[in-house]
């Protein structure tokens, strides 16, 4: 199994000129859901060129994924992608996004995004998607791992023609090495090998069965943060800091966890740091989860120097 370092520096992007390279950061399941949230309310407030920069941004990270996307969750982006491309009159951009959407998830058009009658007229015009590949190829997969084609395993070298794919190579433990995009069925010759059937591997569970038993994530072992009350001031809850560390909607102190996803939470860390007089960082903390309420990509200056003033 590959600890979460060798999973880090085994984890590679394809690059525009068909080349790999290493990962700078890892891209959770839980900052893909709070960044297409922020997507959604960039796209309802009339805000597309915000939408279209967090769609970017998603489109890179994915690449960098540390966990199997759910075929649901990628649907949604490509419904997002298709609007915005759309927005953009970018047709055909449009339409392909769509077509993956239509084939991978068949989940409700959410209340809180826009459908022009234009779209809708655009979409159900749509011919069908074919299926095609490499005539006389296989895919090539790791001992015991897997290729998966948008969240569901890929056990002949097939996808749709008249899509982009998100393809992601599992190894013997179920836990992705490689993450890349692809055009139609436009495999990269280092996925192919002989012609085979690939067989299904021990950990694998498909993912309807996954989304029917899936429960919201729980953190276990986390002290909830507290909120102060408005006639009393908590006290610091640390003498000294001797490990500090930064999540998406965490900070961990101490061993502690601080969970600061909500504005309530927010508002009682920011009392624990006024409380221990660490003024620079309360400082960084409002502007970092301010800039993330905008885009969740963005915030990482103030974030680091939050960081830094509480190592200090």
């Amino acid at each position: 199994m590959i600890g979460s370092l060798g999973l880090f520096l085994a984890l590679v992007v394809q690059t525009a000129n068909g080349q790999e390279a290493p990962c700078e950061g890892r891209f959770a399941a839980e900052e893909w859901h709070e960044a297409m949230d922020a997507v959604e309310r960039a796209i309802s407030s009339d805000n597309i060129g915000l939408a279209e920069k967090i769609l970017d941004q998603i489109y890179d990270a994915l690449r960098c994924s540390v966990f199997l996307v759910e075929p649901r969750d990628l649907g949604r982006f490509s419904r997002q992608m298709s609007l915005s491309a759309f927005y953009q009159q970018e047709r055909d951009d449009s339409m392909r996004w769509a077509s993956l959407d239509e084939a991978i998830d068949d989940t409700p058009w959410p209340d809180a995004l826009p459908r022009p009658e234009a779209y809708v007229e655009m979409v159900t015009s749509m011919k069908a998607s074919k299926v095609g590949g490499p005539e006389g190829r296989g895919l090539r997969v790791p001992k015991r791992g897997a290729v998966l084609i948008d969240g569901r395993l890929a056990t002949r070298a097939e996808a749709l023609t008249s899509s982009p794919h998100l393809v992601q190579v599992a190894d013997g433990s179920g836990q992705p090495v490689r993450a890349l995009w692809m055009d139609g069925a436009a495999f990269p010759e280092d996925l192919l090998g002989e012609p085979s059937v690939a067989s299904r591997p021990g950990w694998y569970v498909d993912p309807d069965l996954r989304s029917r038993d899936r429960e919201p994530p729980s953190v276990v072992g986390v002290a909830p943060t507290p909120v102060a009350l408005s006639d009393e001031t908590p006290s610091c809850p640390w003498k000294d800091i001797k490990k500090v560390s930064v999540g998406t909607s965490t900070v961990t102190i101490n061993k502690t966890v601080y969970v600061v996803r909500t504005e309530s939470a927010q508002a009682g860390f920011l009392d624990i740091l006024y409380a221990c007089k660490e003024y620079e960082a309360a400082g960084r903390f409002q502007k970092w989860r301010a800039a993330r309420a905008i885009n969740p990509f963005d915030g990482s200056m103030d974030r680091n120097a939050m960081l830094k003033a509480l190592s200090d």
